[in-house]
Order: C-alpha cells, then structure tokens, then sequence
C-alpha cells in the first residue's frame, strides 16, 4: 500500500506522497521480484550496494524501498525469506541445521540465524524442528500432484542436460539452470529439496569434480588450470577448493597418487598401451562391440552403460582413456566401420537400408557422418572400392 503524507516537515529529499511511493514501485517491483525468484537473497555477504546491483535497479532507489515500503533494514526486509529457507531445509532433514547448512540459507553465523529464526516464527529453530518433526512423514505421503509434477519435469530434464555436460558452463546461478532445463525454478527447488536433499550449487559442483578426476587422469599432461576452465571454474583456486572439500587432498596431489609415476613418463606409456590407465575389465564392452550393440538407434551413454553393466561415469571414462575420443565420436566410428563392411559384404542393399541397420534413423545424418569420416558418399566410396551389385 502507498504511504500517506503524514508528515509535512518532512526534508525535500524525503519521499512521502502516494504518488510518488507509486513511481518508486513501479520502477522496483518487477526487478525485485525476479531477483527474489534467483534466490539470491541466500548470498551471505550482500549489502544494499551489491542488492541493487543484482536486482538492476539503483541504490538510492533500493533504499528508498526499504525505508517506506518494508520500513526497515536491508536485513527486515531479507530475513523472513532466509528463515523460510532453513525451514524447508529442517523440513527435509527432519532436525536442527548445522554450521554449514544454516549457512546454505543465507545467515553468516549461529547468532545471526537463531535470532531471525525468534524475530519471524516467535520460537527458536530448535524449538520449531521438534515441533515439525512429526509432520514430515505426513508431508511425504501427502504431497499434492502438483509438488510431484514439478518434481517429475525436472527429473526428466535433467538427464540429457547432464548429458550435454550443461553443468560445466561458467557462473551457473539456479535460475540459469532451471531456465537451461526448460522448467521453473519452483520446479527447481522441489527438485533439489525432495530428490537430492541438497542444493543445486553442490550437485553441480560433485559432477564437476566427478568429470576433473576422469580428466585428471585421462589427460596426464594437462595442467590443472586448464582442467578447471574445462569444468566451467571461473578461478583455478575455485577448482582447487571445490575438490579438496569432496576428496580431501589437491587435484595435484591426487593425480600423483593415483598414477603413480610422473605425467611425462604416464603420458609416453599411454601412447602404447592407453588401457594401462584403465584398470577395470573391459569384456562386457568388447563383447557388447562383438554383439553389434552400437547398430541399435538412439544410443545414449546411460542406455550403453546398462547394457555393458558399467555406470555412466566410467563407461565415459573407458571411452575418454582408451578410445580416445567423445561418447558420440566413439559410437559414429563404430557404426560407420560396420556401414563400410555391410557396403561391401551387400553391394545390392539400398544405402537407406544400410543406414537403418546400423543404427540411424535419419539419412541426414549418416550421409554427414559417412562423408566426415571417408571424405566421400557411400555410393561413390563404393565405385571407388570397384563394389558392383
């Protein structure tokens, strides 16, 4: 509601009358309110300074709305949301938060965070937990549909956008990804409360440090600051933070403890031997290449992985070490062999048959692939090779 003028000594700089409460609202409200949808408010070290350049409106103007509109402080006006974050984190964890979890709502230290906790609900966050603890088996059994659909569109989302390595871009915010997932970032945030019990920023940040510990490896020679701008880090401290906190030593150290001998000398092994580095037995992947498994249509690392009994992160490893190449460059030089075979072996087949079996559905696409890979088309390459039906 716009404030009335009730003072009229009020200074010339002051904002007092309706009209101009409204002008100040209808620059602010919307900016404000997509900032809020971010979360961003869970940042421990904003100012008013740093607020209003987030949101993208002025700092005078973020003053002016916390003084008339919230009548208060930058943090009146940040704590109500803050406090409803660690309550749906206690509501997930069914307890009381630790250090680090309060910390994930926004609040910079345990007094901070018990005397807003008081100041919104009336009660300690203790206090609250205890008296929530018994909802929470009710909450599981009785989410709406809606809560399951929006839980269920980011589960299918997610995937081939995990996939895509989508996770690896550089300055990742949670709206970002909800945005990249083509869902809300409600759906987002039910997604991460309900199915990971943890934030988006830390699941990005273990795939991340999954993907440096195959590379680390599978790239002896490269150095950790390129590995850390290939996982999207803006700072090779970044990276170098990120994966001491979830292994417990440095990525320079971790790469010497595991191959054992210097990169130089590991580096010159591989060019002989790259399977040296892989130490896992390969024969359900040799056996799934003997059965023609890469000849059924749309392949996917995960449906691959199933198949050979390995998980997705080390079927991409096997492939990154000894294969030498992406999933997708793997599964096009094995599909396109067998086309050249099956062009020889049945000179009278139709090339759109030849296609269909081993693997593709578009004929776009194999032609592309055919050519990038002879430098020609498979009628030609078959004139070439003196093949005639």
């Amino acid at each position: 509601m716009p404030l009335q003028n009730k003072n009229k000594s009020s200074s010339k700089n002051d904002i007092v009358s309706s009209e101009e409460i409204e002008l100040l609202l209808s620059r602010v409200e919307a900016p404000i309110s997509d900032w809020l949808k971010t979360k961003e408010y869970r940042f421990r070290t904003l100012t008013v300074k740093k607020a209003a350049k987030h949101i993208g409106i002025s700092e005078e103007d973020l003053r002016l709305y916390l003084k008339y509109v919230v009548k208060g402080s930058l943090n009146t006006f940040l704590e109500p949301m803050r406090v409803e974050e660690a309550k749906i984190l206690m509501f997930v964890k069914g307890g009381p938060l630790g250090l680090d979890e309060f910390i994930k709502a926004g609040f910079s230290n345990v007094s901070d965070y018990y005397n807003a906790f008081k100041r919104v609900e009336g009660v300690y966050p203790s206090t609250w937990a205890l008296e929530q603890s018994a909802k929470k088996a009710s909450f599981e059994n009785q989410r709406s549909e809606d809560i399951k659909e929006k839980v269920k569109r980011v589960s299918d989302a997610i995937g081939p956008w995990e996939r895509s390595l989508g996770y690896r871009k550089v300055n990742l915010t949670t709206h970002q990804i909800a945005k990249a997932l083509g869902v809300s970032d409600d759906d987002l945030y039910y997604y991460c409360c309900l199915e990971l019990h943890d934030s988006i920023e830390n699941w990005v940040d273990q795939q991340r440090i999954y993907d440096a510990k195959i590379l680390l490896i599978s790239e002896p020679d490269k150095s950790i600051s390129k590995i850390s701008f290939m996982l999207g880090y803006v700072t090779t401290t970044a990276f170098q933070k990120s994966f001491e906190k979830y292994v417990g030593v440095t990525p320079e150290l971790w790469r010497e403890k595991i191959l054992g001998i210097s990169a130089t000398k590991k580096n010159e092994e591989q060019k002989t031997n790259p399977r040296l580095v892989f130490s896992f037995d390969i024969e359900p992947i040799t056996k799934w290449k003997r059965n023609k498994g890469y000849c059924q249509p749309n392949l996917t690392p995960a449906f691959v992985a199933k198949q050979t009994g390995f998980s997705e992160v080390r079927l991409k490893q096997y492939v990154w070490q000894v294969e030498r190449c992406s999933f997708q460059d793997w599964l096009t030089k094995l599909r396109m062999e067998e086309a050249k075979s099956l062009l020889v072996r049945y000179p009278q087949k139709e090339v759109q048959e030849i296609m269909k079996n081993v693997g593709y559905t578009s004929q776009a696409t194999f032609l592309a692939h055919f050519k990038q890979l002879t430098g020609t088309t498979p009628a030609k390459w078959r004139i070439e090779n003196d093949i005639v039906s």
